[in-house]
């Protein structure tokens, strides 16, 4: 087991009571008259002596047993104000006179500490101040040094009191023992064998500067336990523990951090069918991907991931490569080094509702809703989109939908005369996304970030990044328009630039709430690179209200300047307003969005959950280009409302809930992790 701090506090300075125990027996339990009971040694002293009488049972005129008039001594002696207490007796014509010699204790008058390395001298102060200028208490001195042992053990610190000196003058040399570290070492162990190694792969300068605990410190077991835990969390070793040792020299010990490596990653290939090409025909729907990934790279705990999938319509690469702890910066600046081409979901903007019925009239942004969740289920061209689209629609998607078809051109349309289109040819029209389409953000990003804690509770995090994004429609291909006409880029190209810097600050106090700021800058790399500024804010807070927890979050977000209408906020959705689908409330330069919550426990794990979400767009979604939101029929604000459960698992919870929107239309979401 491991070992503790604790330690019996040492005995009080020398006292002595004196015993009748060597009496034979039956002149213990044999009574005698006790005439007169005399206390002597503690004249001229009125509180002792109320003291020492207020212990005694024994009176004149009765008799006692031996026995007795010892448990009476020992009474006195128990009061911790004596240092010899002995009775006497001496026969007189009237019965035996009981004298009790007493010595009592010297004023206390300090307390010197001797052998303390950590041990503060206002500690010692703080605990005998009130026994100073007062006979000497030994009980009280005892539990006194009963609180300088507690002080080591409440801090995991290896250290105790071993002995007590009293001089005549009334001064209390206490003498306490402290372990303390003569050296640290590292020791790598085979995983099977547990025996040391010959050639470690991680190097130990690597586990070393994450031991805070060094050399001439007294051991403390709480901070072996975060230096055993700060080993642990690189993700480099399997197992960790540190095993104190005594050292040759009295009062040190030895430090032996044992430490076992896992594997460090390697090479993996698959393949596969990616669902948003199926409607291409079988082949291309054929993926490829590699990965190869180290998770210690020349053993110095760096991480190298490298990632390739290959598909008959695009490629994507993912080359990422961090050190948390660049070199023997005191600070513990991590760096992350990646460059990458990503495609995430577009649909959140750029939806494929459109404002327009068949009578022109708008949609409310009920029938906006309904048609956005129609659309997620029917997804696939055809028949069943134009139906959930409604007839003002079926319109404009007859013509891809003939594309699509292989059929002719319909007589009238723009195919059927010349193969162009009212919107500028067939140029025009292929820069487009067919209703109903899928949308996805291509993004090619080369970028290095540096992270490193500022204080316990806050770290900061500091990046600059080349990027290039655009839309593109399911079969892959770059589009300047959504299906409505409306534009998906800043620039009206197939892509936009920017170089952008990235300032992030983040405080976690655990249960005592989250929060976090940043800000982004583009610069002014190019002609042709966006000029912006984005700032967001994030903050969640919990507050116990006997089982039930009440916690509030708020998140919001301001973009000044160029913005591509995909980059605009969506609002709505699982992490958003709860009852409308992925940004189906709006999207906006600006956005606001708060929750409230309350938490019940159930059965452990599981715990449910009533909760109310606000989300708004501040009156910017028209100010996005295009007004993407308001083609849409998204209304710009809305609140849901309902309830849940949620399961606590090793990767954070499991959310189940059921929410209902304003317009009263009910919506299920599931969702991983914590919501901020």
């Amino acid at each position: 087991g491991e070992p503790t701090a604790a330690a019996a506090a040492p005995a009080a300075p020398a006292q002595q009571a004196s015993s009748a125990s060597d009496a034979p027996v039956a002149e213990q339990d044999e009574r005698v008259l006790i005439s007169e009971v005399v206390l002597r040694g503690s004249e001229g002293d009125e509180a002792l002596e109320a003291i020492a009488r207020s212990a005694l049972s024994v009176k004149p005129n009765f008799a006692y047993t031996l026995r007795e008039v010892q448990e009476d001594v020992e009474r006195i002696f128990a009061t911790g104000y004596f240092a010899s207490c002995t009775p006497e007796a001496e026969d007189t014509r009237d019965g035996v006179r009981l004298t009790v010699n007493l010595e009592p204790n010297p004023e206390l008058t300090g307390v010197v500490l001797k052998g303390a390395k950590v041990l503060p001298a206002v500690v010692v102060e703080d605990v005998f101040a009130e026994l100073y200028g007062r006979t000497l208490n030994f009980a009280q001195f005892k539990a006194g040094l009963e609180k300088l042992n507690s002080w080591y053990e409440a801090r995991g610190l290896f250290g105790q009191v071993v002995d007590v000196e009293m001089s005549a003058a009334g001064v209390a040399n206490v003498k306490v023992a402290e372990a303390v570290v003569r050296n640290v070492s590292v020791r790598t162990l085979d995983k099977e064998t547990m025996e040391p190694v010959q050639e470690a792969k991680t190097k130990p300068e690597i586990v070393m500067r994450h031991i805070s605990t060094k050399p001439g410190q007294v051991y403390s077991l709480q901070q072996a336990k975060r230096d055993v835990e700060a080993v642990y969390q690189t993700s480099v070793m399997e197992d960790v523990n540190m095993l104190p040792k005594p050292a040759p020299e009295e009062g040190q010990i030895d430090l032996q951090v044992n430490v076992v490596e896992r594997a460090t990653g390697g090479f993996s290939a698959g393949g596969g069918i990616s669902p948003t090409s199926m409607t291409r025909g079988a082949l291309s729907g054929v993926v490829g991907s590699a990965d190869y990934s180290h998770n210690n790279l020349f053993g110095l705990n760096q991480k190298l991931s490298c990632k390739l999938e290959l598909g008959q319509l695009e490629t994507l690469f993912r080359l990422h490569h961090s050190d948390p702890w660049v070199g023997t910066d005191k600070h513990r600046t991590g760096r992350t080094i990646s460059l990458q081409n990503t495609r995430t979901v577009g649909n959140h903007v750029h939806s494929p509702v459109v404002q327009g019925g068949a009578d022109g009239a708008a949609n409310s942004p009920e029938a906006a809703q309904d048609q956005q969740e129609s659309l997620a289920i029917s997804n696939s061209p055809g028949v069943g989109m134009a139906a959930a689209l409604g007839p003002g629609v079926m319109r404009r998607w007859s013509r891809a939908d003939d594309a699509a078809s292989g059929a002719s051109p319909r007589p009238g349309t723009p195919e059927a005369t010349n193969g162009t289109s009212e919107d500028g040819g067939e140029e025009a029209d292929a820069a487009k996304s067919p209703l109903g389409e899928q949308l996805t953000i291509a993004r090619t990003v080369a970028g290095v970030e540096w992270s490193r804690p500022l204080t316990t509770k806050w770290a900061g995090t500091f990046g600059v990044s080349l990027q290039q994004a655009g839309v593109r429609d399911n079969t892959g291909k770059a589009i300047k328009e959504d299906a409505l006409g409306l534009p998906v880029t800043h620039s009206g190209d197939f892509f936009d630039h920017m170089a952008v810097m990235k300032a992030e600050a983040i405080y976690s106090a655990g249960s005592g709430g989250q929060m976090m700021v940043s800000s982004e800058q583009s610069l002014p790399i190019g002609d042709r690179a966006l000029r912006f500024n984005r700032v967001r804010a994030r903050a969640a807070k919990g507050a116990a209200v006997g089982p039930v927890v009440v916690a509030v979050s708020f998140a919001g977000g301001k973009v000044m300047g160029d913005l591509p209408p995909h980059e605009a906020f969506p609002i709505g959705g699982t992490n958003s307003v709860r009852g409308y689908d992925e940004g189906a409330v709006g999207s906006g330069r600006d956005y606001v969005v708060g929750s409230a919550e309350l938490q019940v426990p159930l059965v452990a794990p599981l715990e449910g959950v009533v909760f109310l979400d606000v989300g708004s767009d501040l009156g910017t979604g028209a100010k996005v280009k295009g007004n993407p939101a308001g083609a849409r029929g998204k209304p710009g604000y809305g609140h849901g409302a309902g309830v849940g459960v949620r399961v606590d698992t090793p990767i954070g919870p499991l959310r189940l809930e059921h929410a209902w929107n304003d317009a009263g239309k009910g919506r299920t979401h599931f969702g991983i992790g914590f919501r901020i």
